[in-house]
């Protein structure tokens, strides 16, 4: 909790975990940043990656979830909270309606800024892991969602990975 000594800790950036994700999770990789901040996981029960990508409306007992999530995290003291997949997008709103911790849940958060970086007639790549099933019109739809117009969600070219082993989510 809060309460608990952190004068010698780094601080502590929380990652929200999609239920039953097959990736490893980011505190078992040792990066050059270990130093510098430590990472805390809170699994949101039930919520599983296909709901995440697909953008699924949570049920009940998903809202719930997330809310102990978020509750578990804040508890932890950290400095802000991330997703563990892009796609927590979808739920950006309902996380900041639930903690006065910044979140930033997606990297696509990023995209405004990046709009205005470059040029209109530059493209901008956007890396998947699998674009089988987040494809071109999903992701202009998410940045859409999230304030871009559908001129500069346009400039925005997704690529997947998924021909390369470990990537593929189907």
């Amino acid at each position: 909790s809060k309460e608990h000594s952190t004068a010698n800790k780094p601080p502590a950036v929380g990652i929200l975990r999609c239920h039953g994700a097959r990736w490893m999770p980011a505190q078992a990789v040792v990066g050059t940043n270990s130093y510098l901040f430590r990472t805390v996981h809170a699994e949101v029960k039930g919520l599983r990656y296909l709901d995440v990508r697909a953008g699924k409306e949570l049920s009940v007992s998903q809202k719930k979830a997330l809310k102990e999530a978020v509750k578990e995290l804040d508890a932890e003291g950290v400095v802000a909270i991330t997703g563990d997949c892009g796609s927590f997008v979808h739920y950006q709103t309902a996380v900041r309606r639930m903690t006065k911790t910044p979140a930033v849940l997606s990297p696509l958060l990023q995209a405004p800024l990046l709009a205005t970086m470059y040029m209109k007639e530059e493209t901008i790549l956007v890396l998947t892991n699998d674009s089988s099933d987040y494809d071109q019109a999903a992701l202009e739809s998410n940045l859409v969602e999230i304030g871009l117009s559908q001129e500069d969600a346009e400039r925005f070219v997704i690529q997947g990975l998924q021909h390369i082993e470990g990537f593929s989510t189907s």
